[in-house]
């Protein structure tokens, strides 16, 4: 009887540092999202909801995805790199970031306080051949370092279908 609860105590910690160190990531099911020409990849766990002013929104326990399509037509014409793109976006919502191109990617990260809960933005730009895409990934910034590689495994998850149909124009 000893050995036994030994054994399933053992067990217990084993399976509790497993599934915390990804051991059974494999075991976590994804669900695609669609918005227009943009896919999105996210856990099971998220469900899609509505924000005023957002093409589309993605909320989670612990993650909220927000975005935003920019008609190219926006911009009378001109062509701007997703570096010049972010940069313009962090201008024009009066941030104090800088845009950072890695891991594939062109983001900024800024931290804002709502209802005094600090939360951390990983907003991400993307470019679509009718339009560009701001997509933000908001989460309490005490849990930022834990969740920030699925942020940027879900950022680096989004795809554009050139022969879907755009009909959202969503300023920022």
């Amino acid at each position: 009887m000893k050995k036994a609860a030994i054994l399933s105590f053992i067990l217990s910690i084993v399976l509790v540092f497993s599934t915390s160190c990804g051991v059974f990531d494999f075991l976590s099911k994804s669900k695609t999202f669609q918005q227009d020409e943009m896919s999105i990849t996210l856990s099971s766990v998220f469900e899609e909801t509505s924000v005023e002013n957002y093409t589309s929104a993605y909320d989670s326990p612990d993650i909220a995805v927000l975005t935003v399509r920019e008609d190219f037509s926006l911009f009378e014409g001109i062509d701007l790199t997703l570096n010049q793109y972010a940069e313009l976006v962090i201008s024009t919502n009066g941030r104090s970031c800088y845009v950072i191109e890695e891991n594939g990617l062109t983001y900024f990260i800024y931290e804002e306080t709502v209802n005094s809960t600090n939360y951390m933005y990983f907003v991400s730009v993307y470019k679509s051949d009718s339009a560009y895409w701001i997509i933000q990934f908001a989460c309490e910034s005490e849990k930022y370092d834990e969740l920030k590689d699925a942020i940027i495994k879900y950022a680096k998850s989004v795809t554009f279908d050139s022969s879907a149909e755009s009909v959202s124009n969503v300023a920022v």
